[in-house]
């Protein structure tokens, strides 16, 4: 049941969406591309980095994603 869901939630997402991180932890302004679906996590990069910030990619479960 958990992988069915998992699967309904990746078929939202697809390279190059732009999505926000929904976590309390993370702010609501920091905007992120995705760049890679894997079998259990999307990797996403940052898109508003400064100029000191090198834009790292994370790995992120789906479920925590929010399309822009």
């Amino acid at each position: 049941m958990e992988k069915e869901l998992e699967k309904k939630i990746k078929v939202n997402f697809s390279i190059g969406d732009r999505v926000l991180i929904n976590h309390k932890k993370v702010s609501n302004r920091d905007q992120f591309i995705i760049v890679k679906i894997n079998s259990k996590y999307i990797e996403i990069k940052k898109t508003n980095v400064g100029e000191d910030s090198n834009g790292d990619s994370l790995n992120i479960h789906a479920s925590l994603l929010q399309k822009i």
